[in-house]
């Protein structure tokens, strides 16, 4: 059973041009997680359970399961887009029985994981995110995100290059903002703990967008307490409490003796009035 979710995923495989869906992209990074755990062994060839998949990705159907592997298994991917754009294909042979899985990786996709620099990711935190737009964001802020620096960009990118990351062939800088970044802004900083914003940046003289630019930072989280410190915090509202209870108890004692002044007063001045009112009638008699 798999227990450990973050993979280290290099930065060739976070930017790939394939309109991949959310499912796929999390299959994708399971995917990586395996075979990076055969990497000492030097065995590009794994075994798994569909189930392994299923609880990992939160992926609850089989059969969309099998089509996913099926289809790394036929297709290339175009990789690296950011730098020099080439397809690899990431599996070589497949075998699925029931629900056990084999898998035989490409050696090409194999060495790629054995570069020394890749982004952190944590797999079962990405499964909180609504869409494959959010999945692929969240990655590249985990590929710039340095836990030295409080506010980070992502170096800017040309807006036709983040269109075909994104899987859009034809979508106006409108459509993008409206539909797609103001949505994964949301979805980013309600499930992860991020805030985004970006800009669209134009070249010197052009009076078009050329490029996109994303700044984030992370959330500030407030420190797990300690037994001893949720003991005190405790014992502190239980006297801020006490206190308030106190201050309530002299209050209402206030108002009492405010009210009981207060008919008393009355109660004087009905007398007075009943003395006044039986001279009167004298007189008049």
């Amino acid at each position: 059973m798999i227990e450990d979710f973050i993979i280290q995923k290099p930065k060739a495989l976070i930017y790939i041009s394939n309109d991949l869906t959310k499912r796929e992209r999390l299959v994708l990074n399971f995917l990586i997680l395996v075979a990076r755990s055969q990497i000492k062994e030097k065995n590009i060839k794994c075994e798994f359970m569909l189930a392994d998949i299923k609880n990992v990705c939160n992926i609850r159907d089989f059969g969309v399961i099998r089509d996913i592997l099926k289809s790394f298994n036929s297709n290339m991917l175009n990789i690296d887009l950011l730098k020099e754009e080439k397809q690899l294909k990431i599996i070589e042979n497949l075998t699925i029985n029931s629900s056990k899985v084999e898998v035989l990786f490409s050696e090409d996709f194999f060495n790629l994981l054995k570069i020394n620099s890749y982004a952190s990711i944590d797999l079962k935190q990405q499964t909180k995110l609504n869409s494959k737009y959010s999945i692929l964001l969240y990655e590249m802020i985990i590929d710039y995100y340095r836990e030295s620096n409080h506010f980070m960009q992502i170096p800017h990118i040309k807006l036709d290059i983040f269109k075909n990351l994104m899987g859009f062939e034809d979508i106006t800088n409108y459509q993008l903002k409206t539909t797609v970044l103001n949505t994964i802004i949301k979805d980013i900083e309600k499930e992860i703990d991020f805030y985004l914003q970006y800009e669209f940046l134009k070249k010197q003289g052009s009076k078009k967008y050329n490029y996109i630019e994303f700044k984030f930072s992370k959330k500030k989280l407030k420190p797990k307490m300690t037994n001893e410190q949720i003991l005190k915090e405790i014992e502190r509202q239980r006297e801020k409490l006490q206190e308030e209870s106190e201050q309530l108890t002299k209050k209402r004692w206030e108002i009492w003796e405010e009210k009981k002044e207060l008919e008393e007063t009355i109660e004087r001045y009905k007398n007075v009035m009943k003395e006044f009112d039986d001279k009167c009638w004298g007189y008049i008699s």
